[in-house]
């Protein structure tokens, strides 16, 4: 409170609030908004990361991570902080495949203890400062915008994964349309080089409750809120859904449940699970466009 309490900054009402905010380097993240309304349920939040460097231990391996919120929480994480170290947090809580991020799973990848879920690299504690800045950093950003018309933010994030990968690109744009029935629009555009052809590739999105999928549209609604995802690229997706009770936080088959997830508030956003899209054939590069409104 005394280093960071400054009574001079006053109070502001909300609508006099700037809709996009910008957390630069290192973090290299924006959270951004239709409008202010806080007791009503029309605007739209959105959250793009790209995380240039990442904190280690509590820190969380999500490089390139969004949510969404619409009416409720649409494009979500999941995974539950039960307690520290425990099979849930190691395992899934704090992992890549708890967020909406990239998978590329190498099946002989060495992760220690951690079950191999194909996500990002765990590079333990920091020695120093100098050390921190070298193996901690897990992206850049490339790009960013802010316009009454969009918002980009575009990332280069190979160096969040280990060498199973040689390129690894994210770029994130919303368009709010100021249109009742479809207010906003937002698009992922990736482009994944494995080091073989045969390490699957993985877009995930996680939502609280169970998903609608038909052929490459995905719908996820929670409290009056609709999301419609179109998946346009790789051409020949695969769309899997993973989730429901008993199968919420699984890695390969295997669930790793929470041991409070009955008792605690902090589970309630745990959510359903999610759905896993990926190409039906092998190759070493892959495009991934999910466009969602």
């Amino acid at each position: 409170h005394l280093i960071f309490n400054d009574p001079s900054i006053g109070t502001a009402e909300l609508s006099t609030l700037p809709l996009t905010y910008y957390m630069g380097s290192p973090l290299g993240q924006t959270i951004t908004r239709t409008g202010w309304d806080i007791d009503g349920s029309d605007d739209i939040q959105v959250l793009m990361r790209i995380c240039e460097l990442n904190g280690g231990n509590h820190d969380h391996l999500d490089s390139g991570n969004f949510q969404i919120f619409y009416k409720g929480i649409l494009a979500s994480e999941s995974g539950v902080y039960d307690s520290y170290g425990t099979p849930q947090d190691y395992n899934y809580n704090k992992q890549t495949i708890a967020h909406n991020c990239l998978l590329i799973y190498d099946p002989d990848e060495n992760t220690g203890r951690i079950v191999n879920s194909g996500g990002q690299r765990m590079p333990g504690e920091p020695k120093n400062l100098d050390d921190w800045f070298e193996r901690f950093t897990f992206g850049k950003v490339t790009a960013h915008e802010e316009t009454d018309t969009h918002i980009v933010l575009t990332g280069d994030i190979t160096s969040a994964y280990t060498n199973k990968v040689s390129e690894v690109l994210r770029s994130m744009v919303f368009i709010p349309t100021g249109d009742a029935e479809m207010p906003g629009i937002f698009a992922v555009y990736d482009r994944v080089t494995s080091s073989k052809a045969s390490f699957k590739k993985t877009f995930l999105l996680h939502m609280q409750t169970e998903p609608e999928v038909s052929g490459n549209i995905t719908v996820i609604t929670n409290n009056g809120g609709k999301l419609v995802n179109q998946t346009l690229l790789p051409n020949d997706a695969v769309i899997t859904k993973v989730g429901g009770e008993g199968n919420e936080f699984s890695i390969n088959g295997v669930n790793y449940p929470s041991t409070v997830m009955k008792y605690y508030k902090n589970s309630i956003e745990a959510g359903w699970g999610r759905v896993e899209i990926s190409p039906a054939d092998e190759n070493l590069s892959d495009s991934f466009l999910n466009v969602m409104y």
